[in-house]
């Protein structure tokens, strides 16, 4: 410290040298110092589910009253179809988005138990891009189209399947949510693996309009989201699936649409 920052090898540690019992005891404790970060985070977020859930519930006790007050004043008399079935509409929507919120926020939380087995990626996209397909074909049948160009090098490693298959479904369904939702002709969705400097490289690419800058720069940060009902925190969790494999992800998003890369 006195000297300043200076890099070293790994090897270092198998030197007995004055300092490096200290440098291995701090270098063994810090994956708690991680992990005590990563609950604090989370910590954060509950705060602010707790907020959001709060919120949605105040929502719908609210359009409970106004449907209470429409009945009311059609008491004796026919009632306003109309107004009742809006309001049953909006307790419905907010009833609906705050146990969607609860039921995503479980699943961030359990992200911190994963399962780690040999895992084949290119069995796992393949299943992502039926699911994919499926969720496509569900809203639009026979409009989008879904391609997978997959490396035959590419290698199986010790991950977590079925998290791995939840974080690709996700970048998934929301490319074919933006194509849809948008009326993109000819919606495409490409997802591709390669074996590359001995990373595994796995792209989501869709055919859609690209995202506002102020959307793209905002990606992963928890309930920033313009999405109509959604939670904000799905590429939180694609985010923190990469990083609990020990990757990064990116993406690129412009007129051409949106890719997403992850390196794992």
């Amino acid at each position: 410290v006195e000297d300043g920052p200076r890099e070293f090898d790994a090897d270092v540690f198998k030197d007995d040298h004055p300092g490096s019992k200290r440098l291995k005891e701090i270098f063994t404790i810090l994956p708690s110092i991680a992990f005590a970060m990563e609950v604090m985070k989370l910590r954060q977020t509950s705060y602010q589910a707790i907020h959001e859930l709060k919120n949605k519930l105040i929502s719908a006790q609210s359009w409970l009253g106004y449907l209470r007050n429409d009945i009311d004043a059609n008491a004796g008399a026919a009632p306003d179809q109309a107004a009742v079935g809006q309001d049953m509409e909006l307790v419905e929507t907010a009833i609906r988005e705050g146990a969607e919120l609860a039921k995503t926020y479980l699943t961030l939380a359990s992200l911190y138990d994963p399962k780690f087995v040999e895992t084949d990626v290119n069995k796992v996209l393949k299943d992502v891009a039926a699911s994919a397909q499926a969720f496509g074909d569900a809203r639009r049948p026979g409009a989008l189209k879904v391609g997978t160009d997959l490396g035959a090098n590419v290698p199986s490693r010790n991950m977590d399947a079925e998290k791995l298959k939840m974080a690709f479904f996700n970048l998934c369904k929301n490319a074919v949510e933006a194509m849809l939702d948008h009326g993109v002709g000819n919606p495409a969705l490409a997802i591709s693996s390669r074996f590359d400097d001995n990373r595994i490289v796995v792209t989501v690419r869709d055919s859609g309009p690209g995202m506002p800058r102020e959307i793209a720069d905002n990606l992963f940060i928890p309930f920033k989201t313009k999405k109509e009902g959604g939670t904000g925190l799905g590429l939180t969790i694609v985010k923190k699936i990469v990083d609990m494999h020990g990757g990064r992800i990116e993406c690129s998003t412009g007129e051409g649409g949106t890719a997403f890369t992850v390196t794992l």
